[in-house]
């Protein structure tokens, strides 16, 4: 069961990559066709078309004030901006980090990525702590290389956590619970 829910998770985050490449097309479409309404809805139903290719699916995306919200058929979304904790079933199995600024979520249901900016090595290691008070101390991981940490655990044979932290006040926090 844990290779199946790493299956799932890279598959997750190989279909991140390819959403991340398209909205840096569509920010340099905006770029240069102007910031006006009209070009936003030019730039939205070209990058729709662009990830429609690449993913397969039938996507929505949804231009914000502060946020880009990019919607599959199943349900799934990715949100660029906004600032928000993820309110997928994953995120909701994890303590809430409190520091820093969100930037990035991508919430699956099941499993969710946030990456955070504005983080201190202390608030890592705190939220570290947290995890393993919420119960993720299962084959812990952890790992420092080059001024990058990393805590991973299970909390049962499906459920992981992930946190990464760089010393440039990079987080990311990744979940599953593939049940």
């Amino acid at each position: 069961m844990e290779s199946n829910s790493q299956n799932n998770l890279i598959k997750n985050l190989q279909y991140s990559a390819k959403i991340f490449l398209l909205l840096i097309i569509s920010s340099t479409l905006l770029i240069f066709t102007g910031c006006g309404f009209i070009a936003e809805k030019i730039t939205g139903k070209v990058v729709e078309g662009f990830i429609e290719n690449a993913a397969g699916d039938d996507v929505d995306i949804d231009f914000d004030d502060d946020k880009i919200v990019i919607k599959g058929e199943d349900g799934n979304e990715m949100v660029f901006g906004g600032g928000e904790w993820p309110a997928g079933d994953a995120a909701k199995t994890i303590p809430v980090f409190k520091d820093g600024k969100i930037d990035y979520v991508n919430d699956f249901g099941t499993s969710a990525m946030i990456s955070i900016t504005g983080v201190t090595k202390n608030e890592y290691l705190d939220y570290v702590e947290k995890l393993k008070a919420a119960g993720f101390t299962e084959n812990s991981y952890s790992a420092e290389s080059e001024g990058s940490f990393t805590y991973m655990a299970y909390k049962t044979d499906t459920h992981f956590a992930m946190v990464t932290f760089d010393t440039e006040g990079g987080l990311v926090i990744t979940v599953s619970n593939e049940e």
